[in-house]
């Protein structure tokens, strides 16, 4: 409970100082970004640069703690941090004004369905209007909480929207094995994981190990999901990859600011713990067929 207090507090403070700085009431948005938009390097008259950082570093607290569905828009401010302009308050304005329509909700208690990982992962193809990079995100769970999430710009350029979500999809599968280690150590459990993706070609990818003229250039680096999803000496896979619809990827509010309509579905997903995605993995026996299959190696999460 205090901690809730302290996140209220934070989230008061923060509206506070803006409406000081501004000299009237923030206006209330459903969305952290307004749809479709992403903010470019400032051409124009600098800001109020110490302004800009004191409230973007405070969102960036808040966001790190109990914040995932923000990350992405925080995330677009804080490239801006040595030059914004006034698109960049605008936007500013935009992301304090859904914090203070925001309902900060109490900590609940869930027994976990199962102690297995559950990731959804996605990308923007091409993000960066200057650089070209783009930008991946990711929400990973454990018995329908939040475990980590992120929304980061990508290390290289991408050739392909395939590519730019391989990337993410790698970068997801650390982060997972990372957790399923942690979980053995603490709790002697081995758990298979399921990572899902909405992209035909990057789950073509992890699954056909073949070279050729248009994958040649990606990093071994990347390659490390193939050895997450392929059996070990032991005949173990820790995870497996499972298509999913992109209307259903709630990690794409990690990538771009979407529409209202579809904010507000993933966003009561996230508030809801995930009660669609448990209906997918655990309700349909998608988490049941898998390990009948034996694509998961076997592995016991009991």
């Amino acid at each position: 409970m205090y901690a809730l207090c302290t996140m209220e507090a934070k989230v008061d403070d923060i509206v506070k100082c803006y409406e000081e700085y501004i000299g009237g009431d923030a206006k209330i948005y459903a969305s952290p970004g307004a749809p479709n938009s992403g903010l470019n390097k400032n051409e124009s008259e600098v800001v109020d640069i110490n302004m800009y950082r004191s409230l973007v570093g405070k969102i960036m607290f808040f966001v790190t703690k109990i914040g995932p569905k923000m990350c992405n828009a925080v995330r677009d401010l804080a490239k801006h941090m040595s030059n914004p302009g006034d698109p960049h308050c605008k936007a500013l304005g935009r992301l304090v004004g859904f914090m203070k329509g925001m309902k900060i909700k109490g900590m609940i208690l869930r027994k976990p369905v199962d102690l297995r990982t559950v990731s959804l992962v996605d990308s923007d193809f091409a993000k960066d209007p200057v650089t070209r990079k783009s930008v991946g995100g990711e929400l990973h769970t454990l018995g329908r909480c939040i475990t980590a999430f992120s929304s980061r710009g990508e290390k290289s350029i991408s050739n392909s929207t395939a590519e730019s979500e391989y990337k993410s999809l790698s970068s997801g599968g650390r982060e997972m094995k990372f957790l399923q280690m942690l979980l053995k150590e603490i709790a002697f459990v081995k758990t298979p994981g399921i990572l899902f993706e909405d992209n035909e070609g990057c789950e073509f990818l992890v699954k056909n190990k073949q070279v050729s003229s248009r994958t040649k250039h990606i990093d071994i680096a990347m390659h490390t999901i193939r050895e997450f999803c392929s059996e070990n000496l032991e005949g173990i896979t820790r995870g497996a990859v499972v298509r999913i619809s992109s209307k259903e990827n709630t990690s794409d509010i990690c990538t771009k600011n979407t529409d209202i309509e579809t904010f507000k579905h993933h966003e009561e997903e996230i508030d809801n713990g995930f009660l669609r995605l448990r209906q997918k993995v655990f309700d349909s026996g998608l988490a049941d067929k898998l390990e009948n299959q034996k694509l998961l190696g076997g592995m016991s999460s009991k």
